[in-house]
């Protein structure tokens, strides 16, 4: 069976068949309204996070929640599952990006603190691959997290580094984010849509990028 995830302002969210549109369960638990939620690769577990700041993990077949990850002091805004999910990435308003081991329910670091609310996030590869000891930190040894602000900041971290890469200012607010074939493109606050060339050999350097390639397109604002 095919399920989506539909989020409400009233503190929680449903489950339902994407081929008729039913209804199937009606998931309650968080203290507020619901900011984003994804579904493992199995199809089956279901990532939520919001204004409560917590992140809790379902079963889209029962409705249990087994998992909440507790440690953000403000509203979660955007998640991301790191491969098969035994790691996941949140970002909140409180201007933390925590990498969480799901297994044992904990947070195993901040990615990214001190840059303001941060608003969306993403995740993509790089060639600058490093050895992870820590045997709960799975299949981050490769990965870039790229994240947008409330301030217009862009930027993107090695995610088993904990170092910045890229860093861009943009002139409003960065409410989404997602890359396509090397181009990080973002949703603006302002109704404008920006593209940023990643330069692959520079992203193996993991260097700072000193040039941008910059298109900039209207758009209805979200």
């Amino acid at each position: 069976m095919i399920f989506g995830s539909c989020i409400f302002d009233a503190g929680k969210f449903v489950v339902w068949d994407s081929r008729t549109g039913e209804i199937i369960l009606d998931l309650e638990g968080h203290g507020g309204p619901v900011y984003k939620c994804k579904l493992f690769p199995s199809g089956i577990v279901i990532l939520s996070g919001g204004a409560d700041g917590s992140c809790r993990i379902w079963s889209a077949e029962s409705g249990i929640c087994p998992v909440m990850l507790k440690g953000h002091t403000m509203a979660v805004n955007d998640l991301c599952i790191i491969d098969k999910g035994r790691n996941v990435v949140s970002v909140s308003r409180d201007g933390c990006a925590k990498l969480w081991d799901v297994g044992e329910s904990k947070c195993l670091d901040n990615i990214v603190e001190g840059l303001g609310p941060l608003n969306c996030c993403t995740l993509t590869t790089t060639d600058d691959v490093i050895h992870v000891e820590n045997p709960r930190e799975v299949e981050t040894g490769n990965k870039l997290l790229i994240i947008g602000c409330e301030n217009g900041t862009l930027a993107t971290y090695h995610v088993a580094k904990r170092e910045q890469v890229i860093c861009k200012q943009i002139d409003s607010a960065c409410n989404s984010v997602i890359v396509v074939n090397n181009t990080i493109i973002v949703g603006c606050s302002d109704g404008k849509v920006v593209c940023h060339a990643m330069m692959r050999q520079l992203r193996r350097e993991a260097r700072p990028v000193p040039r941008w390639q910059l298109c900039i397109t209207p758009c209805p604002s979200s």
